[in-house]
């Protein structure tokens, strides 16, 4: 799914468009995917944070290989060092860099994406609906699968 919406993005430019403080618009070359991973933290799973630079110029197998390295190190990830300290710091000043962040783009790109895909069906069994969050220009919720009963030839 990632590798087809990068490169669909990548045909449309427009769609992950960011303004700047200025009300101008940036579009980007590289489309870069921000998608939730399941990793192991000691005997749990967890979802974790993690931008796929430039998805538009990667194979389908050179962004499964980035997604499994990742899974197998997760502290090891740019994503994880970032959110050990920002996590640290109190919430005044943690929105405060979100509110600096989000009105450069250039800056924005740096620590997060423009497009942002979750499953919601990824952490939990059966089907279900997601509200997409809306700090991406570009966000793509993929439902999850249940069984249903259903009748075919009165049965």
């Amino acid at each position: 799914m990632i590798t087809c919406l990068a490169r669909a993005v990548d045909m449309n430019k427009e769609v992950h468009a960011q303004r700047n403080w200025r009300n101008q618009l940036i579009i980007f070359d590289d489309v870069d995917i921000n998608t939730m991973i399941e990793v192991e933290l000691g005997n749990r799973k967890v979802p974790m944070p993690h931008i796929i630079k430039a998805a538009n110029r990667k194979t389908f197998w050179e962004i499964s290989e980035e997604i499994r390295a990742t899974q197998a190190k997760p502290a090891s990830s740019t994503e994880s060092r970032f959110m050990r300290s920002f996590l640290l710091l109190p919430w005044p000043i943690r929105r405060l860099f979100y509110w600096v962040v989000m009105r450069n783009p250039r800056l924005a790109r740096e620590y997060t994406s423009s497009v942002m895909v979750t499953v919601v069906g990824m952490f939990g069994k059966g089907g279900g609906w997601g509200i997409p969050m809306a700090y991406f220009p570009l966000t793509v919720t993929l439902g999850g699968i249940a069984e249903k009963p259903g009748v075919v030839e009165d049965k």
